[in-house]
């Protein structure tokens, strides 16, 4: 059977690309061996679901639609650099959410108790909003970050 490596996220702006773009440039300068995402693929991931089959697809896509419905639009900002785990053994290298943090969570709550429903494994850590810009390779001048 077919299957789509896919995730639920919420598309970033043209503007916060380019200025998360920026950001990697600046990065860049430290030598570290990361795998930068691409800046017009870089996006803030609500739930990441893995191999999904295209049977499943059109069920999906109704969950998420009724899940999300009555959501109001809101802002968030962009904040603080920072690493999963840990900065001193940095795997990913995210930008963190100030503004807008609450609803974001809500949201994500929300598409995680729906998805529980038509058999989506539960996350087992709480979410955490972030957008990822890189994915740490080695530990060859990880320090510089």
């Amino acid at each position: 059977m077919e299957s789509l490596r896919t995730f639920i996220a919420i598309h970033l702006t043209p503007e916060i690309q380019d200025i998360l773009k920026k950001i990697q440039l600046d990065l860049k300068k430290t030598g570290a061996d990361v795998k930068w995402v691409q800046p017009h693929n870089i996006h803030l991931t609500l739930k990441f679901l893995g191999d999904v089959s295209l049977d499943k697809i059109d069920e999906l896509k109704k969950v998420i639609q009724k899940s999300i419905e009555g959501t109001k639009a809101f802002e968030f900002q962009i904040t603080s650099i920072g690493a999963f785990p840990k900065v001193e053994a940095p795997r990913v290298v995210w930008v963190g959410v100030n503004q807008g943090k609450s609803q974001i969570k809500t949201l994500a709550d929300s598409l995680e108790k729906s998805l529980e429903t038509i058999g989506f494994a539960k996350e087992d850590r709480d979410f955490e909003a972030h957008i990822t810009l890189g994915r740490v390779r080695s530990s060859l001048n990880r320090f510089g970050l």
